[in-house]
């Protein structure tokens, strides 16, 4: 049964409440309604809905946007207890004056707010959640590596995504200003794009401060990490992962060998992003086998894998080959030859460097430079709107 709770005049001028959302500020006032004496109640969404927005066709849809916003602001608490869902209203004691008050019925979160979450167990759910996924802000994740050691620092995760390299610094508590000139610290290293997370902004760190500094800035909670202040790179990023648990384990993955700070090199990312786990590999492996053409005849596919694998640590960009694959395809599709025995066998094509034939020319400025040195390196030229080899070009 709902309860007669009150509001404190100074409740509309709080800047933790002027943070959220119209709509999330009415969902924490009317959370007060469902709240026991200590502040819990059922937090299941459609628990939620049929309590607060019996009228409002959307609000199923919405709802879990509203508490993360909560949650990301500390003022509230989702948690688990044997199979059930329940809120926590954080300083509840603050909001509300109980005379004799009633013990709850509901589990207590057993005091582990999300702020109290180690930093380590953030970063392992992150790494696991974009090993699964493959994806990162938007992009095709190529690499991705913890506690990368570049001098005297450490880098919480490094991940090589498209043709982007991301610097992330994971906080476990409200971001600070400190914070937001360590990782662009960190960038300056390793020619990186800046990447902040942590469980939401300090009151004396700007959304304006984030935006000046081209810092992206993703919160975190127990059900994942989704973009408060988006930046020039970063416009979207989404992760969710089942929960952050405590582990027992201390082992960090891989650390890559010192790097010696200064201007980048041109390989300088690949020696900070090391060998990409196996897991991304092989989701790469499959969207090239999805891309490249059918054949009529023997088409190999474990030589194949083997021997995209050995490309991409080698350095190859797995993006370049997936694309040129698809080229191929279209090109004999536009033949005719698609499905007949003039499609070359996938290991041949790889081994044969044939998808350097079919890499396009990016538009991007940076991302034309890059791609030159790479061809360059390779003994190609772009002539006459493909690339040819540099003895094809060679006076006879």
């Amino acid at each position: 049964m709902g309860r007669i709770r009150t509001i404190k005049p100074e409740f509309p001028q709080s800047e933790t409440i002027g943070k959220l959302s119209r709509e999330a500020r009415l969902l924490f006032i009317q959370l007060f309604t469902l709240a026991d004496d200590e502040g819990r109640g059922r937090g299941a969404g459609p628990v939620l809905v049929g309590a607060l927005y019996p009228y409002d066709d959307d609000a199923a849809r919405l709802i879990g946007a509203w508490l993360d916003e909560l949650v990301t602001h500390e003022c509230v608490t989702i948690y688990q207890h044997d199979g059930s869902t329940f809120f926590q209203i954080i300083n509840w004691t603050k909001h509300q004056k109980i005379d004799r008050p009633s013990t709850s019925r509901f589990p207590s979160p057993g005091g582990e707010m999300a702020a109290r979450i180690a930093e380590k167990d953030i970063e392992a759910a992150i790494y696991d959640a974009v090993c699964r996924d493959g994806r990162f802000a938007g992009r095709t994740v190529i690499d991705v590596q913890r506690q990368v050691r570049v001098g005297s620092s450490y880098l919480d995760l490094v991940i090589k995504a498209g043709a982007e390299t991301f610097v992330v610094e994971i906080k476990r508590d409200r971001m600070s200003g400190a914070d937001l000139a360590q990782v662009k610290r960190y960038c300056e290293l390793v020619d990186g794009i800046p990447v902040l997370i942590g469980s939401g902004l300090s009151p004396k760190l700007s959304v304006e401060e984030c935006v000046s500094a081209g810092v992206a800035v993703v919160a975190h909670n127990a059900a994942g990490i989704s973009i408060l202040v988006p930046s020039k790179n970063v416009t979207e990023c989404s992760i969710t992962f089942a929960s952050v648990t405590e582990r027992s384990s201390t082992d960090l993955g891989p650390r890559t060998v010192d790097q010696v700070p200064g201007p980048r090199t041109e390989d300088h990312s690949r020696a900070v992003a090391g060998a990409p786990p196996a897991v991304l590999v092989g989701n790469l492996f499959l969207q090239f086998w999805e891309a490249y053409p059918k054949r009529d005849g023997a088409n190999p596919k474990e030589p194949a894998r083997k021997k995209f694998v050995a490309l991409i640590k080698n350095g190859e960009s797995a993006d370049a080959i997936v694309a040129s694959a698809k080229t191929y395809a279209g090109q004999l599709r536009a033949k005719g030859q698609e499905g007949t025995q003039y499609v070359a066998q996938a290991i041949t094509w790889l081994t044969e460097s044939r998808w350097l034939d079919y890499t396009a020319r990016p538009d991007h400025a940076e991302s034309l430079r890059e791609t030159d040195r790479m061809m360059a390196s390779k003994g190609f030229a772009w002539v006459d709107g493909r690339w040819q080899k540099e003895e094809e070009l060679m006076p006879v």
